[in-house]
């Protein structure tokens, strides 16, 4: 498989997929691999890692943009700060209003490390101040960083 993947420059999903696979089991830099390699099927990778390494998981997601997946893989393991970190980044007002829906119970924790930890690193310059509707308030909460 490597030698069709570094030699073929083989962009089959299926391939990629098996080699994704077998760098997490056998730990050989699977995240370097998972965020370098754009043709492996990030949904089919995410799935596998979840119940092997859930960061990993994340990893697949965030470089898929797949965002369900990824807000349920963070939130179902704890991983509040990678979360934030990815929604600031991200900017998509539908996946905000998505993570701060009332149903979703891990809401506060998120709001929390955005506030915490993703806004003050965030180094882009737009984000000095973001707006957060919440959806029980009337008005916006602005967090100023």
């Amino acid at each position: 498989l490597e030698y069709r993947y570094n030699n073929e420059g083989n962009r089959d999903p299926a391939l990629n997929n098996a080699l994704a696979k077998i760098y997490v089991d056998i730990n050989k830099e699977p995240e370097a691999f998972l965020k370098n390699n754009k043709f492996y099927d990030h949904r089919v990778v995410g799935k596998y890692c979840e119940n092997r390494d859930s960061y990993l998981a994340f990893v697949a997601y965030r470089e898929g943009l797949c965002d369900q997946e990824l807000v349920e893989v963070t939130n179902n393991n704890g991983l509040y700060k990678q979360q934030a970190r990815y929604l600031v980044e991200r900017q998509n007002s539908d996946l905000w209003a998505y993570v701060l829906s009332e149903d979703n119970k891990h809401r506060q924790q998120v709001i929390n490390q955005v506030v915490q930890t993703a806004l003050p690193e965030s180094t882009v310059p737009e984000l000095s101040l973001i707006h957060i509707s919440e959806p029980t308030r009337q008005a916006e909460i602005s967090y100023a960083v």
